[in-house]
């Protein structure tokens, strides 16, 4: 078998088992988390935003490598 159907393969079996992880519906407590999108740059043909995700009483916020930390921060 030619390598890079091997490699599909894999890929496609990985993908299967992350998707085996959702059920399909929301989660339970779906209702009180919130997502905004702090900011949004495009530069060209590029564009990246950052989010701020609440889930109870956590909040997250992801990496920020120009901050150089994606450890959650306090509630506003």
């Amino acid at each position: 078998m030619p390598r890079g159907d091997r490699a599909r393969r894999a890929r496609r079996n990985r993908l299967s088992a992350y998707c085996a992880l959702s059920p399909g519906r929301p989660a339970a407590d779906a209702p009180t988390r919130t997502r905004r999108i702090d900011t949004i740059d495009v530069h060209g043909t590029v564009a990246t935003a950052s989010m701020t995700l609440r889930h109870g009483p956590d909040t997250a916020r992801p990496v920020d490598p120009a901050a150089g930390s994606s450890a959650p921060r306090p509630r506003d």
